[in-house]
């Protein structure tokens, strides 16, 4: 299981997995209202996605997702337009930790999505790393973020719970 530490006093985010432990500085930080907050940051070289440069990320601690756009200088992500980790956060002044639960969904350009990792989902839970809670919460989030997505939309979806204005920023070059 992935853990995100977002330290909002230095501008950093440290990623901690069972193959990496890194640390990288923000090359832009925004706080859009009182939970929601974005930065950028260059991108190192990790065990998959090598050809990305950037990536730019929502964190919302009333919610239990991560929104993420990458500036790639390949194809392997080019086709993806936000790319959504379900997880859940534990937040203090200045720290805020994701932990991600494994599934994932990826806006496409076409404004289609696709759902991934639904099998790590459930090897996390049969494993015991996530509780049975947690595989709950992550698949009511799941069925009403599709619901929504499905009747509302992506864009009026995802801006009801992080702001238009966050969401447009996300989305720039």
């Amino acid at each position: 299981m992935k853990s995100y530490f977002f330290d909002i006093l230095k501008k950093s985010e440290r990623i901690k997995t069972n193959k990496n432990d890194l640390e990288f500085d923000f090359s832009e930080y925004r706080e859009f209202n009182q939970y929601t907050y974005g930065f950028k940051r260059s991108w190192k070289i990790l065990y998959a996605h090598n050809d990305i440069s950037a990536v730019k990320r929502i964190i919302n601690p009333a919610s239990n997702l991560m929104l993420s756009s990458f500036k790639e200088t390949e194809k392997s992500t080019l086709n993806y337009m936000i790319y959504i980790d379900f997880g859940k956060y534990e937040s203090n002044r200045k720290m805020l930790t994701f932990y991600d639960l494994e599934l994932d969904i990826i806006i496409l350009k076409d404004l289609s999505y696709q759902i991934l990792d639904m099998d790590e989902l459930i090897e996390a839970f049969e494993n015991r790393r996530i509780t049975q809670s947690e595989l709950n919460t992550v698949l009511m989030v799941l069925q009403k973020t599709v619901n929504s997505f499905n009747s509302r939309g992506v864009f009026k979806t995802l801006e009801d719970i992080y702001g238009q204005t966050s969401i447009q920023w996300l989305l720039e070059a």
